[in-house]
Order: structure tokens, then C-alpha cells, then sequence
């Protein structure tokens, strides 16, 4: 777009007027203006963009279910629900318990990490 703009500038514009190194210093100009937007572009779109779904359960929840103290793992286990959900794994409260006290219960073997 911005080429489109400056092309429609040049045609309306008499070159003639202006000297060799008043022409490249003019192109110069644009050049680091289109650069910057480029770069202002390429940061936006090409940046990852960050997912925060609906929290279905809490750091009290994966506590009271699993029966254990406040930790990191606490934190942990919330990450690998979030992640499911992400996934389309998980899409209700009742699954997201579910799907800790199957990963995480007492009765895994899972160390605070999801199963692959």
C-alpha cells in the first residue's frame, strides 16, 4: 500500500526539479519509511499470540480433589489442564476434574507431569 502511495506521489511529481542527491535522499526517506512499517508489520503478524481460555477449575480446586498441599505442582497441573482445553480435549468443568484425577490422581504414576 504504501508503494502504491508513493508511486501515485512520483507520478504527480516533477522530478526534474530536484538534483541526483536530492532524489536519492528523498528515496532514502520513504525506503526507512516503508522499512520501519515492515518491520512494525512482521512484529505483529509474525509474533505468537498468546491463548488464555476460561478458567475451568482453580489452584483450590486441583488442591481439594487431589488432596494435596500448595505447591508448584499445584500451578503445574493447572498448565496441563489449561493445555487440554487448548487442545479441544477439555470443554466443561466435569471434564477438566476428570482429566486431573485421571493425569494426577494418587493412583498414576504421573509425577505432576501429563501423560503423553
Amino acid at each position: 500500500m504504501l508503494l502504491l502511495i508513493l508511486t501515485m506521489y512520483l507520478e504527480k511529481r516533477d522530478l526534474s526539479v530536484f538534483d541526483d542527491e536530492e532524489v536519492i535522499e528523498r528515496f532514502d526517506f520513504l525506503f526507512t519509511i516503508v522499512e520501519q512499517w515492515n518491520g512494525l508489520f512482521k512484529k505483529y503478524f509474525d509474533s505468537p499470540k498468546k491463548i488464555n481460555p476460561t478458567k475451568l477449575i482453580d489452584g483450590r480446586d486441583v488442591m481439594q480433589v487431589l488432596q494435596m498441599p500448595p505447591s508448584p505442582k499445584v500451578g503445574e497441573i493447572l498448565e496441563a489442564v489449561s493445555l487440554a482445553q487448548v487442545e479441544g480435549k477439555i470443554k466443561t468443568r466435569s471434564q477438566a476434574l476428570d482429566f486431573m484425577r485421571d493425569n494426577f490422581g494418587k493412583n498414576t504414576t504421573a509425577q505432576c507431569v501429563q501423560k503423553k
